[in-house]
């Protein structure tokens, strides 16, 4: 979510709604001044592996190959853009496929280690706020931002031994 923007989840259900509030991860951005350059096309309420959709987004590789998904948008974006990082939510590698897909990198945190707080839900135990990067340098800098600033409802309080 970020505020007055649209948020559609690539929906047409939603494709008039307007966000009314920052979520947590924008505010986080914002307040370390990072410019919010995009928001990148999914499938529909990040429901989908391919990026098959209403905005068929194709792999910038080859365009008779999938860019998966869910957070297709964003994997292209970085791949071919020169952006530097993207944000997506990952709940069974909508962002680890795309980013596989197109050669860069995706990365799942341990749930819990980012707030989720204003993230659009699809399953409360599994999503994450997720993180799209052409290198692994760029993601951990944009992972130690973004970590353990705000313990909402779904992040564990406990460290967890193995």
């Amino acid at each position: 979510n970020i505020n007055n923007k649209k948020l559609t989840c690539n929906s047409r259900i939603l494709k008039k709604y307007i966000s009314f509030y920052d979520s947590y991860i924008i505010k986080i951005l914002k307040k370390n001044y990072f410019n919010i350059l995009s928001i990148d096309k999914c499938d529909e309420f990040c429901i989908g592996g391919t990026g098959l959709n209403n905005n068929l987004i194709t792999n910038i590789y080859n365009k008779k190959y999938i860019s998966g998904g869910s957070s297709s948008g964003s994997a292209v974006n970085i791949s071919f853009s020169g952006n530097l990082i993207s944000i997506g939510s990952d709940t069974g590698g909508s962002c680890r496929t795309p980013a596989s897909f197109c050669n860069i990198i995706g990365f799942k945190p341990t749930n819990g280690s980012i707030s989720r707080e204003g993230m659009v839900p699809y399953s409360s135990y599994l999503d994450n706020c997720s993180i799209i990067s052409n290198n692994v340098e760029d993601c951990k800098f944009l992972f130690e931002i973004l970590k353990n600033k705000n313990i909402d409802l779904h992040s564990n309080k406990k460290k967890i031994f193995f």
